[in-house]
């Protein structure tokens, strides 16, 4: 069974404050000390575009791992109001 429209869709029954705390996702990123600390401390310009591109790519890929788990996690907690049985 296909998910539900309300599990996909970022923007169904969302708040002001749903819509800050998800701009606080993307713009929080940058800001994180751990993250800073790392490109304060490149040798040059050139290394930073290194740094950026691997820190870029470690954020989508655990962004992307996050959303999968989401996903999996519907059919979990949602499996008795669709109609289906676990298996014991």
């Amino acid at each position: 069974m296909a998910a539900s429209k309300d599990f996909t869709d970022l923007f169904t029954a969302t708040t002001p404050l749903g819509l800050l705390s998800l701009a606080a996702w993307g713009l929080g990123y940058f800001g994180q000390p751990h993250i800073l600390a790392r490109f304060m401390a490149a040798y040059s310009v050139k290394s930073l575009i290194k740094a950026r591109r691997i820190s870029m790519t470690w954020m989508v890929i655990c962004l992307a791992g996050a959303i999968g788990i989401g996903f999996f996690g519907i059919p979990y907690f949602f499996c008795e109001s669709w109609g289906c049985e676990r298996s014991k």
